[in-house]
């Protein structure tokens, strides 16, 4: 059972509908983008935070016109997304993209991964 501490239940604070979240692995990357965001705009809302390819994705919404918020609050999305894809989901150690003949794509270490998953080559 995932004990939820604070900096976690601040997150779910903030979620509009979708209550789940992704692997325990990816929580510091969540937690902290969350700070950074709500220092940029106390009032903004999550929309959504899932994994998907492989990878996380956050949503959420801001009221604030400002343009320079704006931008920076994106900058810090894309940083935790990028920084989602060499962090293990799972335990939170370095990881790579990896993923099965069926499409299938999780971001894992060594550890938390299985013999059916090679790494994917993006480029």
């Amino acid at each position: 059972m995932v004990r939820m501490s604070k900096d976690v239940t601040d997150v779910l604070s903030r979620m509009s509908n979708d209550k789940y979240l992704p692997g325990e692995g990816w929580y510091g990357i969540i937690i902290r983008c969350n700070n950074k965001l709500s220092m940029l705009d106390p009032e903004y809302r999550i929309l959504q935070i899932k994994e998907k390819f492989g990878t996380l994705r956050y949503y959420y919404h801001t009221n604030t016109n400002i343009y320079a918020i704006k931008e920076a609050m994106d900058r810090y999305v894309r940083q935790a997304e990028l920084e989602s894809a060499v962090t293990c989901e799972v335990c939170g150690n370095p990881g790579s993209l990896l993923g099965r003949r069926s499409g299938w794509m999780k971001t894992r270490c060594l550890d938390c991964s299985d013999a059916n998953m090679k790494k994917v080559e993006l480029f």
